[in-house]
């Protein structure tokens, strides 16, 4: 047998630093893993090199940056550029991740960072990672920040002049809607209340 054809392949956007980093330190480390870094470019190479022996188990959606500043002061190709990484970006890659997913019937796929939208016949899985406190250096260099607003520049100024809340319901069924979202989602939480503890307790 093809000793290619036993190796599991992760294929990891965002591993020049903090958490992508990591993992891919991580897979590099396990004889039994090959990793494809750098997934929106280098797919098409990865499968020009393997040939028929092309696949993929794993795929992480990590790219990504912020961008901090006043909102009024934020640029139209600065929200293009940000969209273009975090948005357009990860959706190319899942794309052709699950096209090559889907074509390997034989094996199972898993793509994390998407939505569950798939037919369980192609037998690919998704999993949104929610990760807590972690030590990195994304304040430093993955953090953008737009030129300070003239308007906004006086440092006295309160960074709330007004008590009003991030989300208002409006309606007894819009709020009821809004109850039973988050109920469920109460409910996926305890389900993997286990797992997500990592052996610490919750």
């Amino acid at each position: 047998m093809n000793p290619v054809n036993t190796m599991d392949t992760r294929s990891l956007t965002g591993c020049s630093s903090g958490i992508g980093r990591e993992i891919a330190t991580l897979v590099t480390r396990k004889p039994s893993q090959r990793l494809i870094a750098a997934a929106r470019s280098a797919f098409a190479a990865a499968a020009k090199h393997f040939g028929d022996n092309f696949y993929l188990d794993v795929v992480v959606n990590n790219g990504g940056y912020s961008l901090s500043g006043d909102t009024e002061a934020v640029t139209e190709e600065e929200v293009h550029q940000e969209m273009e990484t975090l948005f357009f970006g990860t959706a190319r890659v899942t794309m052709r991740a699950v096209e090559v997913m889907r074509q390997a019937k034989d094996r199972w796929g898993g793509l994390i960072s998407v939505a569950r939208e798939m037919d369980p016949d192609c037998n690919i899985h998704f999993c949104i990672i929610e990760p807590g406190a972690v030590k990195t250096n994304f304040e430093g260099h993955s953090k953008a920040h737009t030129k300070l607003h003239p308007a906004y520049a006086n440092p006295s100024m309160p960074l709330r002049q007004l008590e009003i809340p991030l989300r208002a319901t409006l309606g007894p069924v819009a709020w009821q809607l809004a109850k039973s979202k988050f109920e469920g989602l109460l409910q996926e939480f305890d389900a993997v209340k286990e797992l997500s503890s990592l052996g610490q307790g919750i």
